[in-house]
């Protein structure tokens, strides 16, 4: 292929470039109808803003020349000149080549400059609109980003407010330190074990982290009663479930977080309440705070008990397994190893984010 030749007076003032076939008969008769409008070029450059198809290529290879055009340099639009003589069929054959425009040879000067000014324009202003959406597209991509970080520091925000508050909820009762937040991270562990997605482990630890939120609305001379309740008093402190329940029901970003509150005293053999919730009827969310509460109670020491061991503790669990507890569960929570348990322990603090959280039981889970 000969190389692309300029047939333009050589001190004309930069123009359109417009690409021809070097072999095409109406060469001269084209380039004296750009004159001064467009510099027209020979052969096939890729640097061009359109491209000239003359009868002869039609002639000889047919409409197919577009689709080589259109391979060649996919983003130059294409004018096709056809004898006078030719069939709309063709025309028609030209558009569906992805030909921008299809002109006559009868009508070239009057109308070659007014289709080729009016082809340049729409293509450029077309590249002018893609790249202003690029830079829309960058620029609304960087607003995805500082919205994502400023989303990630309100989450760090709510789930720090929550430590506190749960928290004050644990010494209020007298809890043993630090065991709402304790189950939180217990409950995520069980959670991946189980093939929770990121979201959902997400749910499940701030429905973990509130578990008895619902005992703000416990009255403190039922709630650190030293002795034994009367059926009353336990009538008042069942109650808790239902008020954490509604609590998080009325919150927009916890409300899906409620089933642990409401249901984490069920039981698996039906003998729980509120609402004496059997087997898988009872939210997954619910049975895995179940099991994880039930290990650390046994594993802490309160003023009327000692604290269990590890070892012993799985033995208590499996005791109850299919009874209390969904036995699925307690078979993943025996399987993760001691040391897994303690680690969780140890990352324990007022900073706590659900974002380290489930960083610590991923690595965790991996060891």
């Amino acid at each position: 292929m000969r190389p692309a030749v300029a047939v333009s007076t050589p001190n004309q003032a930069p123009l359109p470039r417009i690409s021809l076939n070097e072999d095409e008969p109406q060469r001269e008769l084209i380039q004296q109808q750009l004159a001064g409008t467009a510099e027209l070029i020979v052969g096939y450059p890729t640097d061009c803003c359109l491209r000239l198809v003359g009868p002869s290529e039609i002639r000889a290879q047919g409409v197919r020349v577009l689709r080589q055009h259109r391979m060649r340099a996919p983003g130059i639009p294409t004018i096709v000149l056809l004898p006078g003589d030719v069939p709309w069929s063709l025309a028609r054959d030209c558009f569906r080549e992805g030909a921008q425009d299809v002109l006559s040879m009868d009508e070239l000067a009057s109308s070659l400059v007014r289709v080729a000014q009016r082809t340049i324009e729409r293509v450029a202003s077309g590249r002018s609109r893609e790249h202003e959406a690029q830079l829309m597209a960058a620029e609304l991509g960087k607003h995805a980003r500082d919205l994502e970080a400023a989303l990630v520091t309100v989450r760090s925000a709510y789930d720090q407010t929550l430590v506190a508050l749960v928290s004050a909820l644990d010494c209020r009762e007298r809890e043993t330190a630090s065991h709402s937040q304790r189950v939180a991270c217990y409950s995520v562990l069980v959670g991946l074990r189980v093939g929770l997605d990121e979201p959902e482990l997400e749910t499940l630890y701030r429905g973990a982290l509130l578990h008895d939120i619902g005992k703000i609305g416990t009255p403190d001379a039922v709630l650190l009663k030293p002795g034994s309740f009367t059926e009353e008093e336990w009538e008042i402190m069942r109650r808790h479930v239902e008020i954490g329940g509604e609590i998080l029901s009325n919150i927009a970003f916890l409300k899906a977080a409620s089933d642990v509150p409401m249901y984490h005293h069920e039981a698996w053999d039906g003998s729980g309440y509120p609402c004496q919730l059997k087997g898988t009827d009872i939210p997954l969310n619910a049975r895995i705070f179940a099991v994880v509460d039930s290990y650390d109670a046994i594993r802490s020491e309160r003023p009327y008990k000692a604290a269990k061991s590890h070892a012993e503790t799985i033995q208590l669990l499996g005791a109850v397994a299919g009874k209390r507890l969904d036995p699925a569960l307690v078979e993943q929570f025996v399987a993760e190893p001691e040391a897994s348990w303690n680690q969780l322990e140890g990352s324990l603090g007022q900073d706590l984010t659900f974002e380290l959280v489930l960083h610590t039981c991923q690595q965790v889970s991996r060891a």
